[in-house]
């Protein structure tokens, strides 16, 4: 009887770590997934850079840009201590994934408002041109995609 609970709980860790690697593995594809779609916008920004003449001068009026602060250090503080190393190293690698995503996620939340700005100020220009100071209906359109991306910077 006692041989087959030590068999149990046997498999029950066995289970326990398959299912830890499971998650790394979902972890570091997400990350991979990240990080190549962070290349995909570096080389994107460096080809708008190279098409582009000059950068376009920064807004009169500045916009905050709220940050959410990172829930990492609730995970620290929550992370149950083992003596084995193998799932130690798999929750420290899950961490450090953990922390990369919100790393990307930030970036990505960065850029959206850079991209938000420029789209901004490229509209900003387009109602100061002679063609849409003569069409009032264009006019509104334009200051209504302003007014809109301003609200969603904040």
């Amino acid at each position: 009887a006692e041989e087959e609970e030590e068999e149990e709980e046997k498999e029950e860790k066995a289970a326990e770590l398959s299912d830890a690697d499971a998650d790394v593995s979902t972890a570091k594809a997400l990350v991979r997934g990240l990080k190549d779609a962070a290349a995909e916008d570096e080389e994107r920004a460096e080809k708008e850079k190279k098409e582009e003449p000059a950068p376009a001068p920064a807004p009169a009026v500045p916009v905050p840009v709220a940050v959410a602060p990172a829930a990492s250090a609730e995970v620290d503080a929550a992370a149950p201590a083992s003596s084995d190393s193998k799932p130690n190293s798999a929750l420290e690698e899950a961490l450090a994934l953990r922390a990369a995503a919100e790393r990307a996620r930030l970036e990505a939340e960065r850029m959206d408002a850079k991209l938000s700005l420029e789209k901004i100020e490229k509209l900003e220009r387009e109602l100061g041109s002679k063609s849409v100071t003569n069409d009032p209906g264009r006019a509104g359109d334009i200051r209504n995609q302003i007014d809109q991306l301003r609200k969603k910077l904040g």
